[in-house]
């Protein structure tokens, strides 16, 4: 062997003990903060954003044990990942539960979605996003809405039924709407659905 290759092998042995000893001291294992508030599962789910012209999906990660829930909180926070530049146009108000049941899916809203200030195509919009966002659920079969848990009455002063016009309680419940599995663009007849009886 000649002194070259001796001296590359010691070189490489001379790195491979500092990798090793490096390795040992690394405060990647035990001294790291783990994660924390991550769901046990997760899925990946859509959101319709209303623009008050169009609707515009997105893609989000929630918690799979209350997908419905956990994906109409994503949607009413209004924020945009990929379409930053937008405009969304949807009721000032919380959700305050989404519950399933009997292929139901029902939308309890605080008062404040009374106060919905908006066009009447706007309005449909909004309402359209809810029925898409909750249509990608294979065991939703229908949709309703409540305020303060009821469809009735006044809440902050407003009649409950009447709810924003054109979209009225009394003519829940609703089908959700889907989308097509491959032409990408939305199905059903957001305006159509929406007329008062």
């Amino acid at each position: 062997m000649n002194r070259r290759m001796i001296r590359g092998a010691a070189a490489l042995a001379a790195a491979l003990i500092a990798l090793v000893a490096l390795g040992g001291c690394s405060s990647l294992g035990q001294n790291t903060p783990q994660p924390t508030n991550l769901p046990a599962e997760t899925t990946e789910t859509q959101v319709f954003f209303s623009t008050g012209t169009t609707l515009v999906k997105e893609s989000r990660i929630v918690d799979a044990n209350n997908a419905p829930a956990a994906t109409m909180a994503e949607l009413i926070k209004a924020a945009p990942v990929y379409n930053q530049a937008i405009a969304i146009v949807q009721p000032n108000a919380k959700v305050l539960s989404v519950t399933v049941k009997n292929g139901t899916a029902n939308v309890d809203w605080s008062a404040d979605v009374l106060k919905f200030k908006a066009s009447d195509r706007e309005k449909v919009l909004a309402w359209a996003s809810v029925l898409y966002t909750l249509g990608q659920f294979p065991d939703i079969k229908h949709v309703t809405f409540s305020v303060e848990g009821k469809t009735t009455g006044t809440a902050g002063g407003k009649d409950i039924q009447t709810f924003w016009g054109k979209i009225s309680l009394k003519n829940q419940p609703w089908s959700p709407m889907h989308m097509p599995a491959k032409s990408g663009e939305a199905s059903g007849s957001a305006t159509a659905s929406a007329t008062t009886k």
